[in-house]
């Protein structure tokens, strides 16, 4: 689904701001000039501000260099699963 949606990703010791521009329940893509190899870990925060905020852990699948990052989430739960489909 396209969404925008203000988000930090980290990874690393750092943590960074960006957009997310995609949203699925396996995954999002993240707008984000900062560059993540494929196979990093990294964490997403997920959510409408107000509303609904979590932190999605995930790798690197993809990485459109100087636009994004493409995440597969991780250790999804039965509970972050609905969560995203509330979101969606």
């Amino acid at each position: 689904m396209r969404i925008s949606l203000d988000t930090y990703i980290e990874g690393g010791d750092a943590r960074h701001g960006g957009t997310i521009h995609n949203l699925s329940l396996r995954g999002c893509f993240v707008l984000t000039p900062r560059e993540f190899r494929p196979g990093s870990h990294v964490k997403v925060e997920v959510g409408k501000p107000g509303l609904l905020r979590m932190t999605m852990n995930g790798v690197v699948v993809h990485r459109d260099a100087g636009r994004g990052v493409g995440v597969r989430f991780t250790d999804l739960t039965a509970t972050k699963q609905a969560m995203l489909a509330k979101l969606l």
